[in-house]
């Protein structure tokens, strides 16, 4: 399992970056299929989207309790639509947490 990180810069307001990366991803046209959390990371905020008409889930997942953000992949696994969006969300979620 590979993570990318995306960086907070101590940004810390959990419902405002709940709503940053579901806006992010809405905008790209993804659709989100699972919002929840991870046993492995308690009170982590996860979500799945996917992309109409391909196949592939792209994954995000918020740990307040760390003012942690990352995108979960897995080499070999991965669809190319998922590497490319990552790194467009990711610079999109990093510009309005920037201080």
């Amino acid at each position: 399992m590979q993570e990318i990180e995306i960086h907070l810069n101590g940004f810390d307001d959990q419902e405002k970056l709940e709503r940053i990366i579901e806006e992010a991803c809405l905008a790209q046209n993804l659709r989100r299929t699972i919002k929840g959390t991870l046993q492995k990371y308690p009170g982590c905020v996860h979500w799945h989207y996917q992309k109409p008409r391909t196949s592939g889930t792209l994954e995000i997942t918020y740990w307040p309790k760390k003012n942690r953000g990352w995108f979960p992949y897995r080499d070999g696994r991965t669809k190319s639509w998922v590497v490319d969006m990552i790194d467009v969300l990711k610079a999109e979620i990093e510009k309005q947490v920037k201080p």
